[in-house]
């Protein structure tokens, strides 16, 4: 479905004379949100990126990628994932070793990684791998805001941002009781969608990196 087309229909479940309530911009807005969640939920979006590190050898991931990365790369080698507790045991001097390229990955929640070793001096290009959300700006994953624009997300599930949308617009409008009662019915097939996609589709993301001795590479073996 497109953006004009699931605005349509939930014109049409609310009995709306057209802009009569709610104005396409509102409504829009509320798709996007919808379309968001739904992308979220699903894990539906995935690509690589290439971000820069410096000699700080921290790294911001982008707002909309679900944090942590599946994969970081350089070089297309992966790094390896490990945590702060196994680098301090192993590894006590990593928070300032530098190297000619980089060899582990931590994440740092909310939305940050460090590269170890960080580069001496300029900067190193690496890979990330993950699922994403929309984001204006984004040149993969855009909201939605053309008519013809269509969710990247399956397309059994268009429908559901018409679903959460028309809750969202019956918070705007308590007083209308139509209103509430077709936001409570669609809330319903919403929430059953939800559910549906954390129990069939969505992944478990390991946040914990691994516990396991880090093995130094050659060149730092004694």
């Amino acid at each position: 479905m497109t953006l004009a087309e699931i605005r349509a229909w939930i014109r049409q479940q609310l009995r709306e004379e057209y802009q009569v309530a709610f104005s396409d911009l509102v409504i829009n807005n509320q798709i996007n949100r919808a379309y968001v969640e739904l992308a979220r939920v699903g894990l539906f979006l995935r690509k690589t990126r290439n971000l820069t590190v410096d000699t700080s050898g921290v790294v911001r991931l982008p707002a909309n990628l679900i944090a942590p990365p599946l994969l970081v790369r350089y070089n297309n080698i992966p790094l390896s994932r490990e945590n702060v507790k196994t680098l301090d045991t192993y590894l006590p001097n990593w928070k300032t070793a530098t190297g000619t390229q980089p060899n582990f990955w931590v994440f740092t929640p909310p939305d940050g990684i460090i590269i170890v070793p960080k580069p001496a001096s300029g900067t190193w290009t690496i890979e990330i791998d993950g699922f994403w959300t929309p984001m204006v700006g984004d040149p993969d994953f855009p909201l939605l805001s053309n008519d013809t624009d269509t969710p990247r997300i399956p397309e059994g599930y268009h429908i559901a941002c018409g679903y959460k949308a028309i809750m969202e617009l019956a918070a705007m409008a308590p007083e209308d009781q139509f209103l509430q009662q077709r936001a409570s019915y669609y809330g319903a097939l919403y929430n059953n969608i939800l559910m549906e996609l954390m129990n069939r589709y969505r992944q478990r993301i390991d946040t914990s990196g691994m516990d396991l001795p880090v093995v130094a590479p050659p060149e730092r073996r004694s």
